[in-house]
């Protein structure tokens, strides 16, 4: 057992930091208070670290570049770690499922449009439920309540923009029955 000079608590040996500087080999200040103190300093703190990087950034980039090479096993058994734990929750969160899907499905948008060549204007998800909630959830083409599809009048391959103007809520039906035609069937 040991005392907090913090809160002046006793507290089990195990509630203190290993800190080789002090007689008995631990900080004086249990978890709690360090991480209260801590907490309580964090802006000031991010200031102080972030002035200090800049004004050391030769020094911060030779100890980055040293780590990165001696150190691959275990850059890789984090990267091990970090893809079980992302698995894991994306099997066992289906609300996590979810916006991870979003995410992809946007991210995979805009990099087909950049890569045709199209406007920078993206839609977001919001301005698409509400495009989809217009129309009622149906299918501008066949008027169905099926799942939807973003199709773009003017397709992305013939310098279409993905901005939410260029959008209409098809089936996969009809999606893949118009290809890259330009058909707006919204009017």
């Amino acid at each position: 057992m040991k005392t907090c000079k913090k809160c002046t608590l006793e507290k089990p040996i195990d509630s203190f930091t290993v800190d080789i500087r002090y007689k008995d080999g631990r900080y004086p200040w249990c978890f709690e208070c360090r991480k209260a103190w801590r907490d309580a300093r964090k802006d000031q703190y991010r200031v102080y670290q972030k002035d200090w990087k800049e004004q050391n950034r030769d020094h911060v980039r030779a100890y980055e570049r040293e780590y990165f090479q001696n150190n691959d096993e275990q850059r890789e058994r984090n990267r091990a770690a970090g893809r079980i734990r992302d698995r894991e929750r994306y099997q066992n969160d289906p609300e996590h499922k979810k916006k991870k899907d979003r995410q992809a499905g946007e991210k995979n948008r805009r990099r087909r449009a950049l890569l045709f060549g199209a406007p920078a204007e993206h839609h977001t998800q919001l301005e698409w439920d509400e495009l989809c909630a217009k129309f009622n959830h149906c299918c501008v083409r066949c008027k169905q309540q099926l799942p939807l599809s973003r199709d773009h009048v003017v397709p992305v391959t013939l310098g279409g923009s993905d901005a939410i103007t260029n959008i209409q809520p098809l089936c996969k039906v009809c999606n893949s029955w118009k290809n890259n035609r330009t058909i707006d069937f919204r009017s």
